[in-house]
């Protein structure tokens, strides 16, 4: 078995290569498991590994938003047809963002740059007395790509349900903190892709939050006249 790794003040590095040797001698099969046996697993191609201890991982599963089913007018929200604009809000929900981080470098840089986004938005919306913000795709040349550009069998089972980026921006954000720091102090609200209301008359406008497992539905009413 590989041991666990442990970091002892005194010799902590001859520990560590010692484990590391230790877990390079331990075998690794990727199959399917077929059946427990009195010595082991048997696998569905045949093999059969001993092991004295067996620990079960399944993997995650992965769900959009904690599971908590979007409605907008009563109307349920479709995640897997709607687009994510710049990496922080969903096509045709109003006053909603979330924060997504990097899947290739530190994840609280992307979390980050998205938070600051958020708040150069409601600042933006407070300074024209605006109430609601909605992003809405109308480029006939966008198509949707995968949210997360991953081969993980964990992401692979589950993306389907989730919001799909844009084939380019506003609707897609890089893999890359660099060019995103500069979009974000570059880039302006005024756009396009972006429907604000201004607390009105005309329109009464509904975000529900639904929670599946308790169906506590948390409601968001905003009266608005579209500008």
């Amino acid at each position: 078995m590989c041991r666990a790794l442990s970091f002892r003040p005194s010799s902590w590095l001859g520990g560590l290569v010692e484990r590391l040797d230790a877990c390079r001698r331990v075998p690794a099969s990727t199959d399917h498991l077929d059946t427990l046996t009195e010595t082991g697993l048997a696998l569905a191609s045949g093999t059969e590994l001993e092991a004295d201890l067996i620990v079960t991982a399944t993997g995650l599963k992965m769900v959009p938003f904690g599971a908590i089913r979007l409605r907008v007018d009563g109307s349920d929200v479709d995640l897997s047809g709607a687009l994510v604009y710049r990496g922080m809000q969903v096509s045709g929900v109003p006053n909603m963002a979330f924060a997504f981080g990097y899947t290739n470098q530190s994840w609280t840089l992307g979390a980050d740059l998205t938070c600051e986004q958020v708040c150069k938005l409601l600042e933006h919306m407070d300074r024209r007395g605006y109430a609601a913000c909605v992003p809405r795709n109308r480029d006939p040349a966008i198509t949707g790509v995968p949210f997360a550009d991953l081969t993980s069998g964990y992401v692979l089972r589950a993306i389907a349900q989730f919001p799909r980026q844009g084939s380019h921006g506003p609707w897609r954000r890089e893999q890359n903190y660099a060019r995103n720091w500069a979009s974000m102090r570059r880039d302006r609200f005024e756009d396009p892709a972006l429907e604000f209301a201004r607390a009105a008359t005309t329109t009464n406008a509904t975000t529900e939050f639904v929670d599946r497992d308790t169906h506590v539905a948390a409601r968001a009413n905003v009266s608005h006249e579209r500008q």
